[in-house]
């Protein structure tokens, strides 16, 4: 195949998808199944950061040109072959770099007991963009916010937390003897609250729970309060840009203070303006783990997000957002909150 018809059907393709990523993306898609063929569809977009049905429409314009096939997952046809040689891209015996975090051995008896309460824990609300991590990614969570001096004597607040991450922290503090100064749950799912505070009294460690919506603002008595702020926000970028501004809210005006942010892939445009959000709140970001955490059941990005982490800087502000409406996925899609 001519290279020039080549690149003119990554055009095509991602014109036809509509795909932010342009023919970069598409090249993407079809580099990582040349590389490890056959790949489950979820397995592409987790690899390729793209959301799974996105991935999936341009597996269907790539198999309308008979380009990919599907073999116990995708495959490309000898056709697809003959199109990626034209690009310069041969199948190659080269193994994946794997660069990861993995739950380490002497985790396993904190995820053994978070696994016991998980599975009392209320169902998710899919319309608060509510998804469950896993147990292991809880109690990595837990580990990691230790490693980065998130824990001890760190007073800490949690916005939103229905994956409990608060009690995973219980957990890994009561297992190591670990000494933390307060902890603090702010949520609007009262159902989620409730089975903290009880799970957390169980385990012997007293968490703060407070009901709050954060579209009508922090509670003044939080502001200024805490050492560190974790959040899983809604997938959206104006839900990422209301919940960061909270967590700096809630912060000690200090530099360097931890901050973790877990948030899915985005597009290159919305990478920036997530960023861009990261930054107006002057946080500077220290590391960024892809595919961190996972979840269970989550389709759209492929079941996993990034781990994101930030220190405070001299000049970090909350900056409050002018938009607070559709913050969570369902909203925007129905243009109604």
């Amino acid at each position: 195949m001519d290279e020039k018809i080549a690149k003119q059907v990554l055009e095509d393709v991602s014109g036809a998808v509509g795909l932010e990523e342009g023919t970069e993306g598409i090249r993407k898609i079809l580099r990582f199944v040349c590389r490890f063929e056959p790949v489950p569809l979820h397995d592409l977009s987790r690899a390729v950061m793209i959301p799974v049905p996105v991935v999936s429409a341009v597996r269907r314009e790539l198999e309308k040109r008979n380009i990919y096939s599907r073999k116990s997952g995708i495959v490309l046809t000898q056709k697809g072959k003959m199109l990626l040689q034209a690009i310069g891209i041969y199948s190659s015996k080269l193994p994946e770099l794997k660069l990861e975090y993995s739950a380490p051995e002497w985790l396993g008896p904190v995820a053994k007991q978070f696994r016991s309460i998980q599975e009392l824990r209320p169902a998710p609300d899919f319309t608060l963009d509510q998804s469950h991590v896993d147990s292991e990614t809880s109690a990595l969570r837990s580990a990691y916010l230790y490693e980065h001096d998130a824990l001890g004597g760190r007073d800490l607040i949690f916005m939103g937390d229905d994956d409990l991450t608060s009690l995973a922290v219980c957990l890994l503090s009561s297992e190591y003897d670990l000494n933390i100064g307060t902890i603090t749950v702010v949520d609007v799912d009262t159902r989620i609250l409730r089975f903290i505070s009880k799970s957390a009294r169980r385990i012997g460690v007293e968490v703060n729970t407070i009901e709050c919506d954060l579209r009508q603002g922090l509670p003044r008595n939080l502001a200024g309060r805490y050492d560190v702020f974790f959040t899983d926000p809604p997938y959206t970028i104006n839900g990422l840009r209301l919940f960061a501004s909270c967590g700096v809210q809630a912060l000690r005006p200090i530099s360097g203070r931890p901050v973790f942010l877990s948030f899915g892939s985005k597009s290159p445009n919305e990478t920036i303006e997530a960023y861009k959000v990261i930054s107006d709140n002057g946080l500077a970001v220290q590391e960024v783990i892809p595919a961190f955490n996972r979840y269970v059941g989550n389709q759209l990005h492929a079941g996993a997000s990034n781990m994101i982490r930030c220190s405070t800087t001299d000049t970090f502000k909350s900056v409050t957002p002018s938009e607070t409406e559709f913050i969570y996925t369902a909203s925007q899609k129905k243009g109604t909150d």
